[in-house]
């Protein structure tokens, strides 16, 4: 076996020290975002949405792919009444990614709750159309949105494509609800 000089040798330990070295490094980012998603979430589920606002905007700064992060802070925003803040994260979710249902569906109640129904429905029917036979909340989200309008066939049409998906998933409080909300549109 040919011998390597000890230059040589000396190089190879310095470049997989450095290797090493960014490795531990991005290794150690990694692990700080995931505990400070982590951090962002404990407060979201406590309800700290101020707090919580602050550490996903942090999160999201850190690692910009990071949907849920962003999912969640469009949330905290809606329920701290910053709807217009909370517009703008779900419009940049649904840009980002075009088959997250959740951001759609997030997205139509923020508008719904800021009276702009046509768009509210736009973004429903977006969200129902990624998996039609999967999602039951962008159908009933959407039937209540058509009732809204008063149009009570496009709304039970809907509210029933919920009600059976939600029956197929076993699902059996949603299906009261949406039974509920059948009943709701035809007395209308």
């Amino acid at each position: 076996m040919p011998e390597t000089s000890p230059l040589l040798n000396w190089l190879a330990i310095a470049v997989v020290g450095v290797l090493v070295g960014i490795v531990a490094v991005l290794l150690g980012k990694a692990i700080a975002t995931s505990n400070l998603f982590n951090r962002g979430v404990k407060l979201y589920q406590e309800k700290d949405y101020e707090q919580a606002e602050a550490i996903l905007r942090n999160c999201i700064e850190r690692q910009h792919s990071n949907d849920m992060a962003r999912l969640l802070l469009g949330d905290a925003l809606t329920k701290q009444h910053k709807l217009d803040e909370a517009i703008a994260v779900f419009e940049e979710l649904t840009a980002r990614s075009r088959k997250n249902v959740d951001a759609f569906l997030s997205l139509g109640k923020v508008l719904m709750e800021k009276g702009k129904l046509d768009e509210a429905i736009a973004q429903f029917q977006k969200a129902a159309a990624i998996k039609p036979n999967r999602f039951p909340e962008p159908y009933r989200a959407l039937g209540l949105a058509l009732k809204e309008q008063d149009k009570t066939e496009e709304a039970i049409a809907a509210l029933t494509k919920a009600r059976d998906l939600y029956q197929a998933q076993g699902l059996n409080q949603m299906v009261e609800v949406s039974e509920q909300d059948l009943q709701q549109v035809s007395v209308q």
